[in-house]
């Protein structure tokens, strides 16, 4: 339709579609269906693979002689064979299965063949017959035309393009087919010429791809072929939206090399336009398979009752919540709830919103009876002006199921619908206080801590390992026990160790190390907030007042009792500390920073400098020559360690199986209140390489393992990681399990 109100159909086309009906309704009756065996039309060949049975061939004689009384003057061209079946369809709401369109292809074919027996009983409207098969064969896909003229979803349009985008780089041909001229397949020829006959082999690859391209591009686009266009511009690259939709379209003639194409967007097929070849995209496979049905095909048509629908629902939203803003309730932190989005914070003001929501006088009272009333009136008021537009062809919707759509959306009591969002706000409501309950306990014995700093590192665990293996990165190029085992493969060592390095220095590791930062200290923040809020509470500080240092004086004054409460606070106080802290480091990075705090992105790329050092240890225990560096590492990082440390002594080489005891990784958890001082970080200088060959066995490469052996545990000693081990006890006086305060394992 495209923006296009379709003609009523005149007075012969509705008696036509009847005729047609009664057709369809015939050779889907029951009477053919008990029909077991089926007479074969006998061609003097006897190669037909079509069987008619009597029934059906009674129902196509029956048809044809109705159309000629409908169309007594009939010539080639009278009937608009497109309006006739799309008529049917909008009356029936209804389409033709994919199988009786193939079976009704194959009956008119036999009935327009001279040697056929059913030939002689067509012989008289066989103008008409001839036209319909023709129509019939061109349109297998769609032989309705519910889909012209329909909008695509953006997600699957965007797929689509995306996958045109991905061949169009995988195909040797950068051009399209309309750009290739005969020039192209010339050169081939002369090429393939002039090639002794053994040698012929690439030319003559080069022409068969070359053919194959225009099978793909050229030979499939006849007449009647579906398609999707981007009739606003060009269907280049990916993006697609509002202003540049892609719509379903079908070819008017056959497509013809370095010629626009000419196709139409009406289910009439009265109108057609001229496109450029870039502007359409052939329909994939496996969207071809679900032009077969109503259901299967509405999903690939964008549904604007369901746009409509879901724009009245908001709208009730919008009208309950100006309700409860009356009734002194945030609606955003109804929105927050249902998103569990909330903090300690919140506890007292969804206490307020649950008790609100919850009082029966509430769907008692006039405002809400007034708000039911708004909800009908604008509703109604919205449905009309819906429907109007469709009326005008101002919105597609799908034509085989818009009159069944209507009628639900018109039937639909929107006013039930104000009541089922006040219970699920509601619901939402005392989701949020549960949870907050739960978190309160995780807070009070330290899990939620653990789970947060667990989750934090596992998911930069997760994601750097996946940024490595997109570059190409062998997890198995190191055994476990290297410094006993050679690798098998050098020069997977040697790959890894030239990705590490690169990444060390490369955009990608910079959007990811951003990336990180955002979602890692989201969540932290949350975490803090709820921190901030049992202590606001437990300490007796005003929300809006709360700092550290607020928080530290009046923690000073509490009595000294030794309870499980006291310890708690002073926990939490440092926790709190600790976080900022590795925020100011992330957002200052030419701040100094000691190995006591490590922020996300020390972490990222301390976890990068682990795999280069350890591959490092390797190629120098087993003389494996090191790969050239990447000119951006040999000069300088291109991202600066916040921490002020070098890459060596942020992550040392940490062997997976060390042949003999090693220094621990922690230091020795301190007592309460004791000052962690830090080991000076060290820089590991690997041993110098000595020339030769790689070693063959374990003990003629003694030496050198020992200095590997000797830097990797330099190393190890010279990485502090900052544990405060605490006795924590609950406010209850129970002992608890010892809990970490450091957010680093």
């Amino acid at each position: 339709m495209s923006g296009k109100k379709l003609a009523p159909p005149s007075a012969q086309v509705q008696q036509a579609r009847g005729h047609l009906q009664d057709l369809i309704d015939a050779l889907t009756s029951p009477e053919v269906k008990r029909e077991e065996s089926r007479s074969k039309l006998i061609r003097k060949q006897s190669s037909s693979k079509c069987y008619v049975s009597q029934a059906e061939l009674k129902a196509f004689e029956m048809f044809f002689q109705r159309m000629a009384q409908v169309f007594p003057a009939y010539s080639v061209g009278g009937l608009n064979w497109s309006t006739l079946f799309y008529c049917r369809m909008k009356a029936a709401q209804d389409i033709i299965p994919y199988g009786k369109v193939q079976h009704l292809a194959m009956c008119l074919e036999e009935f327009c063949n001279p040697e056929s027996q059913a030939f002689p009983q067509f012989k008289e409207n066989m103008e008409m017959v001839k036209e319909m098969q023709t129509y019939v064969e061109t349109h297998t896909q769609d032989l309705d035309n519910c889909l012209l003229g329909q909008k695509t979803p953006v997600s699957f349009a965007t797929e689509v393009l995306r996958d045109k985008e991905e061949q169009r780089k995988q195909s040797p041909f950068k051009t399209e087919t309309a750009d290739l001229t005969s020039t192209y397949l010339l050169d081939l020829m002369q090429g393939w010429a002039a090639q002794p006959p053994s040698e012929n082999n690439a030319v003559a690859e080069k022409l068969r791809a070359f053919t194959q391209h225009i099978d793909d591009s050229v030979r499939v686009l006849h007449r009647g072929a579906l398609l999707l266009v981007r009739h606003s511009g060009p269907a280049k690259g990916t993006a697609v939206d509002a202003q540049h939709p892609l719509r379903f379209a079908r070819l008017v003639e056959d497509a013809r090399v370095g010629q626009p194409l000419r196709l139409t967007f009406h289910p009439y097929e009265s109108d057609a336009v001229s496109v450029p070849r870039s502007a359409f995209v052939l329909l994939p496979t496996n969207v071809l398979a679900h032009v077969t049905s109503v259901k299967a095909m509405e999903r690939l048509v964008e549904d604007s009752g369901y746009q409509v629908f879901q724009a009245l629902i908001t709208e009730i939203q919008n009208l309950a919540d100006v309700m409860l803003e009356k009734q002194h309730v945030s609606t955003r932190l109804v929105h927050r709830a249902q998103q569990n989005d909330v903090t300690f914070f919140d506890r007292a003001a969804l206490e307020h919103l649950r008790d609100v929501l919850d009082d029966t006088r509430l769907f008692r009272s006039n405002e809400f009876a007034a708000l039911m009333l708004e909800v009908s009136t604008v509703s109604q008021k919205t449905l009309r002006n819906f429907m109007s537009k469709v009326e005008a062809g101002e919105i597609t919707v799908f034509p085989a199921t818009q009159d069944t759509q209507q009628q639900q959306l018109s039937h639909t009591d929107f006013s039930g619908y104000l009541k089922n969002t006040l219970k699920a706000y509601l619901g939402w409501c005392q989701c949020a206080l549960e949870m907050l309950q739960m978190q309160r306990r995780e807070l009070c014995n330290g899990n939620m801590k653990k789970d947060t700093t667990d989750w934090y590192l596992k998911r930069i665990k997760d994601d750097v390992n996946e940024f490595l293996a997109k570059a190409g990165y062998d997890f198995d190029a190191v055994p476990a026990n290297y410094l006993e085992e050679k690798p098998s493969n050098v020069e997977a060592v040697r790959k890894n160790l030239q990705i590490v390095q690169s990444a060390l220095s490369g955009e990608g590791t910079k959007v990811l190390v951003e990336t990180l930062r955002k979602e890692i200290y989201a969540r932290l923040d949350h975490y803090v907030l709820n921190m901030q809020a049992y202590m606001c509470e437990e300490l007796n500080i005003a929300p809006d007042t709360f700092t550290v240092e607020e928080a530290e004086r009046r923690f000073a004054a509490l009595p000294e009792t030794g309870s499980g409460q006291n310890k708690l606070i002073s926990d939490l106080i440092k926790d709190i500390k600790y976080t900022i802290r590795m925020k100011y480091l992330d957002d200052t990075p030419s701040e100094k920073g000691g190995l006591d705090v490590v922020p996300v992105s020390g972490l990222i790329l301390g976890r990068l400098c682990r795999f280069e050092n350890e591959l490092k240890t390797a190629c120098q225990a087993w003389d494996i020559r090191l790969p050239p560096p990447p000119a951006a590492v040999a000069a300088t990082s291109s991202i600066a360690i916040p921490t002020g440390l070098s890459s060596a002594a942020l992550t040392p080489p940490v062997a997976r199986h060390r042949p003999q005891p090693q220094p621990p990784l922690h230091s020795p958890p301190p007592t309460h209140g004791a000052t962690i001082q830090p080991v000076p970080p060290a820089r590991v200088q690997p041993a110098p390489m000595p020339a030769g060959n790689s070693v063959s066995n374990t003990s003629s490469n003694a030496g050198k393992v020992a200095q590997a052996v000797a830097a990797h545990n330099a190393a190890v000693a010279a990485t502090t990681v900052m544990v405060l081990t605490h006795t924590h006890a609950h406010p209850n006086g129970h002992d608890l399990p010892p809990r970490s305060s450091s957010f680093i394992l």
